[in-house]
């Protein structure tokens, strides 16, 4: 990675000698929710093009009389990492309102723990142990927009292809890009929210925005993956599918501008059942035969909001799944609940604080297929005395120049893995993004 990170930096200079200037920031650094592409450089009126490289580096310290470690040995190595993440989004304007986009990214690495052995993870950049080049989105968008200012409905837009979802729904002002803000997925989306995407964060689906003066309805129908985060697509979409809608209410509060929003969604993956599984004879490990899997239904909802006062931006989340097969993507948590603020100093308005807090919880079933030995794509050494887990989050990002920043993020944890005999656990990271 040493030898190649130069080389990639190289080339991000010489994009940035074509780049001419860039949008201002929202409170956080950019649009919430969109993991890529937030700062297009305009090459021509028909086609732009802009790159961004982020790199991670976590180290995990302070496990109380290491029995986290010890609690996971030989399932997860609790080992400092560092990843990479580059992007070369590419957007053509083919006519008005009409966009083509195009991103490629490359990543390499892995975070602490292989990104497993926490119900919500400490790292929401993505990574991949051996170097991995991949298309992240490929995707054609349409707006259609109403002419007549006093109409009941602003504008219409329609999204198609391989799409980041959550780049398609409101999360909020003050938090929502672990490339530019809170690293943990708790502090990210709602975590309960089982989006059923790949590994990488993609999927493929449609989604359409209707937006009027103050609010906002978006849906998004989308594939599933085959199994809890992979790559695999499930292209049975008649017996596979996740569908998403969401709801968002913009008003001002004491002349604050405040929003709410109000999520549900319906998957239906192959999976297992929490309460439906077999024991090996030879190891007594719990595992999910094939002949108990078959296409299960996961549904549940989300709820939050934020608002602005000047410099300061609050926000909360309360999330919920029925929890009774497997979860596929981002978190294993069934119940979670957020809150937390960002700060932009007085004086140094490119820089940000943030600081964020957490508690997870499972559903019975959940619970009870963990404490019997089971293991899920995050949960992989099980749970010996369940408890809800803790996390809170506090980082600052410093401005260095024109398109880089650095970031110190510390995170703590009480009862990592949903157990009370792992106790406490940190964590400390340093990120740097570069975005031309």
């Amino acid at each position: 990675m040493n030898k190649i990170l130069p080389g990639i930096i190289l080339f991000c200079v010489y994009c940035n000698a074509l780049s001419q200037s860039l949008p201002a920031d929202s409170l956080v650094g950019g649009p919430a929710g969109s993991q890529t592409g937030k700062y297009f450089s305009s090459m021509s009126r028909y086609v732009s093009i802009s790159a961004q490289v982020i790199t991670v580096y976590q180290k995990p310290f302070n496990f109380t009389s290491d029995k986290l470690a010890k609690n996971t040995a030989g399932k997860i190595a609790w080992k400092n990492e560092h990843m990479a993440l580059f992007d070369l989004p590419l957007m053509i304007t083919p006519w008005k309102n009409g966009e083509i986009t195009i991103t490629p990214e490359f990543t390499w690495g892995n975070a602490v723990g292989g990104s497993a052995g926490l119900g919500g993870f400490v790292n929401g950049v993505f990574g991949a142990v051996n170097p991995t080049p991949y298309i992240f989105k490929a995707q054609f968008s349409q707006k259609f927009e109403n002419k007549n200012e006093k109409g009941f409905i602003k504008s219409v837009e329609l999204t198609a292809g391989k799409i980041y979802i959550q780049e398609h729904f409101d999360l909020g002002t003050c938090s929502g890009d672990p490339n530019s803000d809170f690293l943990n997925f708790n502090h990210i989306m709602p975590a309960a929210w089982d989006v059923a995407t790949s590994s990488f964060g993609y999927t493929y689906g449609t989604g359409i925005r209707i937006n009027r003066k103050n609010d906002q309805l978006n849906f998004a129908a989308i594939t599933v993956n085959k199994k809890p985060s992979t790559a695999e697509t499930d292209w049975d979409i008649k017996n596979g599918h996740g569908l998403n809608l969401q709801y968002v209410r913009r008003f001002k509060l004491a002349s604050c501008p405040a929003s709410l929003r109000a999520l549900t969604f319906y998957n239906r993956a192959y999976s297992g059942v929490y309460n439906q599984f077999k024991r090996e004879a030879l190891n007594n490990a719990v595992f999910f035969p094939s002949e108990l899997k078959s296409y299960q239904v996961k549904y549940g909802f989300a709820f939050g909001g934020d608002i602005t006062l000047n410099n300061i931006g609050l926000f909360t989340r309360f999330s919920w799944n029925n929890g009774k097969s497997e979860a596929m993507h981002y978190t294993e948590a069934d119940q979670s609940f957020n809150l937390g603020m960002v700060y932009r100093p007085e004086k140094f308005r490119d820089n940000l604080l943030g600081i964020a807090a957490s508690i997870n919880a499972l559903s019975n079933e959940h619970r009870f297929f963990l404490e019997n030995g089971g293991a899920g794509f995050m949960m992989k050494a099980g749970i010996k005395e369940y408890d809800e887990e803790t996390a809170l989050e506090f980082f600052y990002r410093f401005h260095i120049m024109k398109n880089i920043s650095a970031t110190i993020n510390y995170q703590f944890m009480f009862n990592p893995g949903y157990d009370k005999q792992n106790a406490t656990a940190d964590f400390l990271a340093c990120r740097f993004n570069f975005s031309f």
